[in-house]
């Protein structure tokens, strides 16, 4: 039954289904790690800085559920 299905498979959706399963999301990925080296810049300095408003905001929590 399988072989059936498989010959009534025209060429151009062999292509598409690899087009989408492997073309595609190589496409992507490379558009992604682009984007990241881009525009996700974080270095010493803006990590202490994220470091220090996660603590503030750890101490505001903590302050607010001891009242």
């Amino acid at each position: 039954m399988s072989d059936s299905v498989l010959n009534t498979i025209e060429p151009w959706q062999v292509w598409v289904f690899k087009a989408g399963v492997a073309i595609l999301p190589m496409i992507l990925l490379g558009v992604a790690y682009i984007l990241v080296k881009k525009y996700y810049k974080i270095d010493e300095n803006r990590y202490n800085e994220i470091c220090k408003e996660l603590e503030t905001r750890r101490s505001n929590v903590e302050a607010s559920n001891n009242d």
